[in-house]
């Protein structure tokens, strides 16, 4: 062998390879050893650092100048080759995903444009069709991008009360501008959960808005401790954080019913969020990540949604 590329018998092989001379530079021998130095930014053997044991990192083959670098494929820089790709693959998709919605965006506002002048009843139903395939996929599209670009949640330990705190002071100036009353009820100050906090705020103020929407005279929320079943006979300690709403326009039961009850598939969910203007899917679908749920109940002319979350325990 004379170290030439295309001359190492595992040129075919998925593991790395590349010669090595005296001075350490590795020299790829074949295409997968040259995505990884170039995915890793390293030219030189001290570059890579991981520990030499043969199996968790790479191995030196041969000895003076004749030393050959030797990457398996599920070693851990291989699989640092393969994250890298993935991000990078991901960040390709997601650019991709938002030019097609930017086009299909482009074409409602076509057919929009044009609606006023046609008359023929063939030609405003393609338009009709146009339009709805157009929004359906434009909502798929950003659910699709919300799923390629999601990062790793930032779990931490908060006090609900503390969350429904910031949240009356986010949903006032919305209520306020309909005519909306926002109050905060009893509390019980102790519960804690421990959840991405960004999303789960996100969920509770979807359904303090609803209520907004819904035209309600007031928004009353309150936080409360209890325990779930589970088999077996165990228990689970869960912080129950109700949005209620009073009176409620006519039908509004019915839409979050129409939202919040049934099984939930977490990805279907999130490829039809795009499509739900009221934000309750977006909503549950945050609740199901993190192990909680959405219950909806009607009295008479009040509405409440029970947002109900996996809790510490007690200290």
């Amino acid at each position: 062998m004379n170290g030439e590329p295309g001359t190492w018998p595992f040129e075919a092989l998925s593991d790395a390879v590349g010669r090595v001379d005296r001075d350490g530079v590795v020299h790829p021998l074949n295409g997968s050893m040259r995505e990884l130095l170039a995915g890793l930014g390293a030219t030189h053997l001290d570059e890579l650092t991981l520990a030499a044991d043969g199996t968790g990192g790479f191995r030196i083959v041969g000895d003076g100048d004749e030393r050959w670098l030797v990457v398996p494929a599920s070693s851990r820089l291989g699989s640092e080759l393969a994250a890298a790709r993935l991000r990078v693959l991901g960040g390709l998709a997601g650019a991709i995903v938002h030019d097609l919605s930017n086009l299909l965006l482009a074409g409602i506002g076509v057919a929009e444009a044009l609606r006023p002048h046609v008359r023929d009843a063939a030609d405003l139903q393609a338009l009709s069709e146009l339009e709805r395939g157009a929004t359906q996929g434009a909502s798929i599209g950003r659910a699709l991008a919300l799923l390629i670009r999601s990062g790793p949640r930032d779990w931490r330990r908060v006090k609900v009360a503390a969350i429904v705190a910031d949240l009356v002071a986010i949903v006032h100036k919305h209520a306020a501008q309909r005519g909306v009353g926002v109050a905060v009820g009893e509390c019980v100050a102790d519960v804690e959960v421990r959840i991405p906090v960004p999303e789960i705020t996100q969920a509770l103020l979807h359904g303090a808005l609803f209520f907004v929407e819904q035209r309600a005279r007031r928004v009353e929320l309150r936080v409360a401790d209890d325990f779930a079943g589970l088999a077996g006979g165990r228990r689970r300690r869960v912080a129950l954080v109700e949005l209620m709403g009073d009176p409620i326009a006519s039908g509004a039961q019915a839409a979050a019913e129409a939202v919040l009850l049934g099984e939930v598939d977490v990805l279907r969910a999130t490829l039809r969020s795009g499509g739900d203007r009221s934000g309750l899917l977006a909503a549950r679908i945050a609740l199901a990540r993190v192990g909680g749920a959405i219950a909806v109940r009607g009295v008479d002319d009040r509405l409440s949604l029970e947002f109900v979350l996996p809790a510490c325990a007690a200290p």
